[in-house]
């Protein structure tokens, strides 16, 4: 079991750093913050932005950074009470 785990951790590493070529200063530093907090989150972006490293042109700043990780939060639906 402890083998699979680092063989686990190893392919997360090599995931991350992928990921992190292609983000600007500030992308890296919301990058590393939403780590901290939330690593299966962090995770998650990395594995989307290493999935699609070949459609990517320029770095990922900022903003687009924001923008992928607010399409990975659930669609909340919205509810309107009417009293009749």
């Amino acid at each position: 079991m402890n083998k699979k785990n680092e063989q686990l951790q190893q392919k997360i590493a090599q995931i991350d750093d992928l990921a992190k070529q292609f983000m600007t200063k500030e992308a890296l530093i919301r990058y590393g913050n939403l780590k901290t907090v939330h690593p299966e989150k962090a995770i998650n972006v990395a594995m989307f932005i290493a999935e699609n490293a070949s459609k990517i042109q320029e770095k990922i700043n900022d903003d687009k950074l924001r923008e992928i990780l607010i399409s990975f939060e659930p669609k909340k639906t919205e509810f309107k009470i009417r009293r009749i």
